[in-house]
């Protein structure tokens, strides 16, 4: 490991840190092709339209954990769309940190439920409200589930015009919430916009038996899929039919 290799952020998180997998594993933490399109792409505003499970909170919650441990006095706030998440969102950022490797592992000035602070000035917290403080990091989880836009845009008068750090990411929600007006918006809101549809994660789709025969209709056909793809979209129309597409997403036209 070479000084040049330490102060990269991009190498830190794909060398030092680990996650839980779906099994409670504690595995090493590398980009898979939606994070590193997002390292790659992201600008000091993004905002993220995603299926479920792409790896896109983590990637934040690290990325500004990461931020905080090697730059003195930075604040990191992660707004939560619903009580139930504080924890969830927490356990990741608490599980990177006591996984990291003592080399580079700082000492924990301030331990809570919902906070880590650190001896150069530097904290990550959760919280469902964001207000009366200074976040030079701010990340919004969900922001197409919290209803109140109040709570989203005392968030962002949170982050300072100049050095601040915000991405939003939900899955959709319908029209007529803060989060879809923001991605419907044009460029001039300052933020970069990030889709990353079901069809381009690999996980999605399910092995072809010998002999069976799928054949695409007119919308699978316009959305390219392939036969694996098809399959598994067709197994999840049947069992969660209108569901299927805001959890897992058809089209970016037709997702809210």
């Amino acid at each position: 490991m070479t000084l040049e290799e330490l102060d990269s952020p991009f190498f830190r998180l794909n060398e030092f840190y680990r996650i839980k997998d779906k099994h409670r594993n504690i595995i090493p933490f590398k980009f898979n092709k939606f994070q590193d399109s997002l390292y790659q792409k992201m600008i000091a505003k993004d905002i993220i339209l995603k299926s479920r499970q792409v790896g896109v909170s983590t990637f934040w919650l690290l990325y500004y954990l990461d931020d905080c441990i090697f730059n003195d006095n930075t604040t990191t706030g992660i707004l939560a769309h619903k009580r139930e998440s504080l924890e969830k969102l927490f356990e990741i950022i608490k599980t990177g940190y006591e996984n990291l490797p003592d080399i580079i592992k700082p000492l924990a000035k301030y331990d809570s439920k919902y906070e880590l602070s650190f001896t150069n000035g530097s904290r990550i917290f959760v919280s469902l409200e964001i207000r009366s403080t200074t976040c030079n990091n701010l990340h919004i989880s969900e922001g197409a589930f919290i209803t109140d836009s109040s709570r989203i845009k005392a968030s962002l008068e949170t982050v300072p015009i100049q050095g601040g750090k915000v991405s939003i990411e939900s899955t959709p929600n319908g029209m007529g919430n803060d989060f879809y007006e923001r991605w419907r918006a044009e460029s001039e809101s300052g933020f970069r916009k990030h889709f990353f549809p079901w069809y381009e994660f690999e996980e999605y789709q399910l092995p072809i038996a010998k002999g069976e025969n799928i054949k695409p209709n007119k919308e699978e056909k316009k959305l390219g899929l392939t036969l694996p793809q098809i399959k598994f979209r067709r197994l999840k129309l049947k069992d969660l039919g209108n569901l299927f597409f805001k959890s897992i997403l058809k089209i970016q036209i037709c997702v809210f």
